[in-house]
This record gives structure tokens, C-alpha cells and sequence, in this order.
């Protein structure tokens, strides 16, 4: 084979490749509208009775509720908390299917904005717990306000649920990491067990009963799919009974992913 053959069969190699390359990322693509329409209709499916359990429990109490005696009354507060639990189910089931499969708006954020406003928005758990903040001042970073904003929410709530004192205290702190700003989200909780630390990530992981902690076992999930969409990672490192500290990596440039 000449040189002119050899790099018309390279063309020829080449082009094929981009080909199957292209009909792959479509096959993707066409894969992920249907994964995001089928989470969508299960939501609206599951929703639908939801709200009906919750609208006939509410006509019950108001207008059989003084009918009802002490027991009764219990049911129907077990009905009303059930519904609420399975809302709030589903809502995180659909957040966390859609990560990943949906298009993140990157823009600059300063990340002490938003620390102050995931605060303002939980501020009545905040109010309830007594709970305090010492943060650090914290660099403006490329990154998706939205799925940013339920990192923090997640960590924050969860560092008030499972607190250890009366009062819990959480701490952010920064680190200037090279390529990656490095930002840490510390509690005085009541920390994990090795053994859970390795799974902690995982879909519907629980150390605790829901008796014990309420939870969709979501959390810490939907943290590391956002992050990983954001081509940084989560890491956790947790004593029991002394606190955990949650370890965020956001890439200072942003390295969109390939078409």
C-alpha cells in the first residue's frame, strides 16, 4: 500500500469511527428523553393518588374529627404522615433519576451567596435546632445553581438531624487544591460506622431506622451524582460520636463533557 492509499484507508477508518460514534451518542440520547419522560409519568402516576389519600384524609378530620376518638385520630395522622413521607419519596426518586440525563446551567457563583441562601430557605430548622455557622470565605465557582443549592441543603439538614448536642454546630472551611477548589462542610453529629461510610453514597443507604431519623435514604445519593456531573467528586470521613466532615472537589475549569 502506497503513502496516498495509507491515509485514504486512515480517512476511511476514521470517518467510519466518527459515524458509529455519532449514531452511539444519538442512541444515548434518545435513551435519556425516555428515561426523563418515564420518570416524569411515574411521578405524576404516583402523585395523582397521593393526592387523593391526602384530600380525603383532610375531609375526614374536618368533618368527621369530632367524631373520632383518640384512636381515630391517631390513624389519621399515621395516614397523613405515610402520604407525606411517599410525596416527599417520590419527589427526591425524580431529582435524583433526572441527574445526569439533564442539561446542568453552569454560570459563575459566589459560594458564599449561596451558603446564605440554602440558610434563608431552611431557616426554620435552623431556628428550631438552635444550630450555628462559622463559614469561611468561600471562592466564586462554575457550577449549576440549582443542583449546588441541594448539595448544601442535604448537608446542612443532615448535620441538624443527627446532631449530638443540643445546639449542633457546622463549620465550612476552604482549601485552595491546585485544579480543584476544595470546600469542607463539618458537623459535631453523631457520626457514622465504617462500614457505613462505605456505602454512604449509595441509593437508599441507612444507618439509622426511620423511626430513629426520618429519610428518604436519598441525600447523600442525589450530593454525589450532582457533584459527579460537575466532574468533581464527594468523599466523607466520620467518627463516631465526635462528627463527620464532608470533603466537596469542584474543578476550577470546568471541562465540558464531549458531544
Amino acid at each position: 500500500m502506497g503513502t496516498l492509499g495509507f491515509f485514504y484507508y486512515r480517512y476511511r477508518l476514521l470517518t467510519h469511527s466518527h459515524r458509529q460514534l455519532a449514531k452511539k451518542q444519538a442512541e444515548i440520547e434518545a435513551k435519556n428523553k425516555e428515561l426523563e419522560f418515564f420518570a416524569d409519568r411515574l411521578a405524576h402516576d404516583l402523585k395523582e393518588p397521593l393526592r387523593t389519600v391526602a384530600s380525603y384524609t383532610q375531609l375526614v378530620e374536618r368533618n368527621y374529627g369530632d367524631a373520632l376518638d383518640e384512636r381515630g385520630k391517631l390513624f389519621s395522622q399515621f395516614i397523613a404522615e405515610g402520604v407525606r413521607r411517599m410525596d416527599r419519596l417520590v419527589v427526591e426518586l425524580l431529582r435524583y433519576a433526572k441527574l445526569g440525563h439533564e442539561d446542568l446551567s453552569f454560570a459563575p457563583i459566589s459560594l458564599n451567596a449561596l451558603i446564605d441562601e440554602v440558610r434563608a430557605h431552611i431557616h426554620q430548622a435552623i431556628a428550631d435546632s438552635g444550630a450555628t455557622f462559622s463559614v469561611a470565605d468561600l471562592p466564586t465557582v462554575e457550577a449549576d445553581r440549582t443542583a449546588l443549592f441541594q448539595v448544601f441543603q442535604n448537608l446542612f439538614t443532615n448535620a441538624i438531624k443527627f446532631a449530638r448536642k443540643k445546639t449542633p454546630h457546622i463549620h465550612i472551611s476552604y482549601e485552595d487544591g491546585g485544579r480543584y477548589h476544595i470546600i469542607r462542610v463539618q458537623d459535631e453529629g453523631i457520626g457514622m460506622s465504617p462500614d457505613f461510610q462505605q456505602r454512604a453514597f449509595m441509593a437508599f443507604a441507612r444507618e439509622h431506622s426511620r423511626s430513629q431519623y426520618e429519610g428518604t435514604g436519598l441525600g447523600l445519593a442525589i450530593c454525589a451524582k450532582v457533584m459527579e456531573a460537575h466532574h468533581g467528586s464527594i468523599t466523607v470521613q466520620s467518627e463516631e460520636g465526635i462528627g463527620t466532615t464532608f470533603t466537596l472537589r469542584l474543578p476550577k475549569r470546568l471541562l465540558q463533557k464531549e458531544a
